[in-house]
């Protein structure tokens, strides 16, 4: 996974010192060797700057704490375009914390399988191996030694993984595909995004019990108060001939479909509308409800994408397609007229579509 690089964080006040900065519990959940979350690192206004997973490294492996009881040693991984961003934001608010961070960048990489464990014979050469945090759906993934030569089990079978560089492209571009369809932003993606817009409470990423961490006040009267009007969306689109076409609801997938997708095993008229090689809009593209209204834009980039599909910061009224009315002592479920969600460009083909994908 040439797009993901590692950061290493130990001492005696690493646990502390990472406690007060990330979404996640690392006290209760990375309580053995071996162990890993999902999380986000907030500003102080309590919006997204960096997402990331976190890991205790194995015992035996080359940054397993061998010191003394209470010295903390912990595997961050993150996006390549945004570590130096990280690093400084880490070293900023380290202070005076017995805390040493280091990049891994040039000794160790991340693998990703879609389907098995990946192991090897020297016990050092892997600091950690876990299943993906925010959903089983979502693989498996291994930091290793650079120069390793890694086996992936599958069942009671045994294979030596080795990616030539040429095949790289391909392994990002089917990760992309599957991540996208499940609603994960990654990288600049999340950049300024509040955290449960990103659905970082669906995706096992934030605890709501754990007491202060930077920019925890928004999130947890976002999640106490039920004010969350926007979500993310994955989104395929499609160009309608006629501009005024009848609005279409959101597409429902399972997650075990979304891997099918993503990793080419369903026919191609199954493929929900999916086609492969097609181009995107950028980053901040408006999503518009008939042609007008602003609905939402694009958060997803044409350099992460490998089909005509996208994650969307949408407003939950252009997609659920139904809202409560306050009637009296009860909520009556009223539905709401659908909308035709389209991208503002101008072409003589027709409009640009935009539909949602619910995962069921």
């Amino acid at each position: 996974m040439a797009s993901r690089t590692l950061l290493h964080i130990h001492g005696v006040e690493a646990t502390s010192f990472l406690q007060g900065l990330l979404t996640n519990d690392v006290e209760r959940k990375l309580s053995s060797p071996g162990e890993a979350f999902f999380c986000h690192l907030l500003n102080n206004k309590g919006r997204t700057m960096f997402e990331a997973f976190v890991a205790t490294p194995n015992k035996g492996s080359t940054l397993a704490s061998t010191t003394e009881d209470g010295v903390g040693s912990y595997v961050l991984e993150c996006h390549v375009d945004v570590m130096p961003k990280l690093m400084k934001h880490l070293k900023m608010h380290k202070l005076r914390s017995k805390v040493k961070i280091q990049s891994l960048a040039d000794s160790h990489d991340v693998w990703w399988s879609s389907h098995g464990e990946i192991e090897n014979g020297k016990k050092e050469a892997i600091l950690c191996s876990f299943e993906d945090p925010r959903a089983l759906t979502l693989g498996h993934r291994t930091f290793v030694t650079k120069g390793t030569a890694s086996v992936l089990t599958c069942g009671n079978e045994e294979a030596v993984v080795g990616v030539e560089e040429t095949e790289q492209s391909s392994v990002e571009a089917t990760y992309n595909m599957l991540r996208i369809l499940h609603g994960a932003l990654e990288g600049t993606e999340v950049d300024g995004v509040i955290p449960l817009e990103a659905n970082l409470d669906w995706l096992n990423g934030v605890v709501f019990d754990k007491g202060c961490y930077l920019g925890q006040e928004l999130t947890a009267r976002t999640h106490y108060r039920g004010l969350l009007r926007k979500r993310c969306f994955p989104v395929v689109l499609s160009v309608e001939k006629d501009e005024n076409a009848t609005p279409t609801v959101a597409l429902e997938i399972s997650p075990l479909q979304a891997q099918s997708i993503a990793y080419g095993t369903l026919p191609t008229e199954e493929r929900e509308g999916v086609k492969y090689g097609e181009s995107t809009p950028p980053t901040g593209t408006n999503i518009l409800n008939n042609g007008t209204k602003r609905a939402g834009k694009i958060l997803t980039d044409t350099t992460t994408t490998s089909g005509n599909v996208g994650i969307a910061l949408l407003r939950l009224e252009h997609v659920t397609g139904v809202a409560t009315k306050d009637d009296g002592d009860t909520n009556a479920v009223v539905e709401v007229p659908e909308r035709l969600l389209t991208l503002p460009v101008e072409t003589q083909d027709g409009a640009t579509v935009v539909k949602p994908i619910r995962l069921v």
